[in-house]
Formats: C-alpha cells, sequence, structure tokens
C-alpha cells in the first residue's frame, strides 16, 4: 500500500518538461535595447567617418598645395614637405586602423552587453514561467517544426521591451 501511494504521489507530482523556443534573430533585431545600442553604434561610427574625412580631405589639399608650390621649391624644401607629406598619409593610415579596431570593439561590446542582458532575461522569464527548457534558434535554423505554444518569441519580446522601457 505505501509502495502504491508513493507511486501515485511521483506520477502526480511529475510533469513533463516545460519546454519552448525563441527566435534569437526577432529577439535581438526587435529588441528596444538593441534597437537603441545600435543608434548609438551607428551615431560613433558616423563621427569616427567625418573626422576621417577631415583628415583625408587636409591631407589631400597639402598633397595639392605641395604640388602648386613644388617647381619654387628649394629641392631641400622639396625633401622637407615630401617627408612631411609622407608622415601625414602615414598618420591618416594609423588612424584609419586605430579607428578600424576601436570599431570592432565597440561591436564586439554592444552585442556582449545586449545578447548578456538577453540571456538573463531569458533565464528569469524561464524561471517565472516554469520552463524547464529555452532553446534559441536563429531564424529557419534548428527547427524544421513544432506545434503552436513553443515559439514565446513574441511574449518574450513583450516583457523584455516592457523591462527596457521602464529601466530607462
Amino acid at each position: 500500500m505505501l509502495a502504491l501511494v508513493g507511486c501515485i504521489t511521483l506520477y502526480l507530482t511529475h510533469r513533463p518538461p516545460r519546454i519552448a523556443y525563441v527566435n534569437s534573430t526577432r529577439l535581438l533585431s526587435d529588441f528596444q535595447g538593441m534597437v537603441e545600442a545600435r543608434r548609438t553604434y551607428h551615431r560613433q561610427q558616423q563621427e569616427w567617418q567625418r573626422n576621417f574625412d577631415t583628415l583625408q580631405a587636409e591631407t589631400a589639399r597639402s598633397i595639392q598645395e605641395y604640388r602648386k608650390k613644388r617647381p619654387s621649391l628649394t629641392s631641400a624644401q622639396r625633401v622637407e614637405s615630401e617627408t612631411a607629406l609622407r608622415v601625414r598619409q602615414k598618420q591618416l593610415g594609423e588612424y584609419q586602423l586605430a579607428i578600424q579596431g576601436q570599431d570592432r570593439e565597440a561591436q564586439e561590446k554592444l552585442t556582449r552587453t545586449v545578447v548578456d542582458s538577453t540571456n538573463a532575461f531569458l533565464k528569469q522569464y524561464g524561471q517565472q514561467h516554469n520552463y524547464d527548457l529555452i532553446f534559441l534558434t536563429a531564424e529557419g535554423d534548428n527547427i524544421a517544426y513544432s506545434k503552436n505554444g513553443f515559439d514565446i518569441t513574441v511574449p518574450v519580446l513583450v516583457e523584455l521591451n516592457a523591462q527596457q522601457s521602464t529601466n530607462k
């Protein structure tokens, strides 16, 4: 009899696992935190590009001025001007490389920050809604078929964006 009670208790308390998936591509593209982070990133990119364009235009002007003055310069003045122009062109190239490195770092930091906060939210969401497992899947990857109710992307996005707007 005790064994029967134990089996019934085990049967009643044991439930099948609660599983769902989230479309990570849509989650990241529609998450307001990512949208705002991308805006900030694009503004920074535009600023870097403006600075680079200014330096490039100044270098081009210096080269043009040198070409105009070249016939009237002494050979020592030509050497001095050409050396200065080479230094300026080298600095422009180094600045471009530095910007590219900063760009990569900014993009990685932006992505990592948003992904980390989204993953933390998904963990919290899963616990609050009693999920045993939440899969992340990219658009069209990994899930060939699922019944209705397994894709929780929309409700997750709604809560995630609501949390984002209250945290501002």
